[in-house]
């Protein structure tokens, strides 16, 4: 569930970079100027240390699905592996492998939307991902990769009024974060005042 967690916020932070990307760069500079030497090498081995089990697992995933390949749980964790590997191709067949064994499933739908985010093909991503988001209204996942999708097509009021629609205290950081960059300067002026009398 970590690594999913992980990709999750992954794959928003790659699409917001692309709608935001001075905002991002800017915050990512301060907090790589903060690393000392010693600390930026620890960084960079601990990334090696998590890239290396990752490909053994994707390895390891793989090889039983060579031995069951109608395992559709193994197929989506195969196609979440590949997308943190960035092997596209791989999570796209994956997906596509449990849409032929189980046509409609929530999570396979929702891997196939991410490959086409991932690949930049955003307005495939929102075809997929805007009927997943309404079947399935009280999904947080689906809303945010949808709404994802609509922030990299400059569809920012769709995007907010989706977010919006989240119980606040279900919000990830991220989305809160896009809120606020979103909002008109009235909403941020009120938001001032509404902290600043507590």
């Amino acid at each position: 569930m970590h690594s999913f967690y992980r990709s999750l916020i992954s794959e928003l932070l790659d699409v917001t970079i692309k709608v935001h990307s001075y905002f991002v760069r800017s915050a990512r500079r301060k907090e790589t100027a903060a690393l000392t030497v010693a600390e930026r090498q620890d960084v960079d081995r601990l990334l090696f240390i998590d890239e290396k089990y990752l490909a053994n697992e994707l390895n390891h995933l793989r090889s039983l699905l060579r031995k069951f390949p109608f395992w559709v749980g193994g197929h989506i964790q195969c196609g979440e592996r590949a997308l943190e590997k960035r092997a596209f191709d791989l999570a796209y067949a994956s997906a596509q492998a449990v849409e032929r064994l189980k046509p409609g499933l929530f999570e396979g739908v929702l891997l196939l939307g991410k490959c086409h985010l991932r690949a930049r093909s955003f307005a495939e991503a929102e075809k997929i991902l805007e009927p997943l988001a309404r079947k399935h209204p009280s999904s947080v996942v689906a809303k945010e990769y949808y709404g994802a999708a609509l922030l990299a097509l400059n569809k920012n009021k769709l995007a907010a009024e989706l977010y919006r629609s989240i119980p606040e205290h279900q919000r990830t950081i991220e989305m809160q974060g896009i809120l606020h960059y979103l909002a008109s300067p009235e909403e941020k002026l009120l938001e001032k005042a509404s902290t600043n009398n507590y």
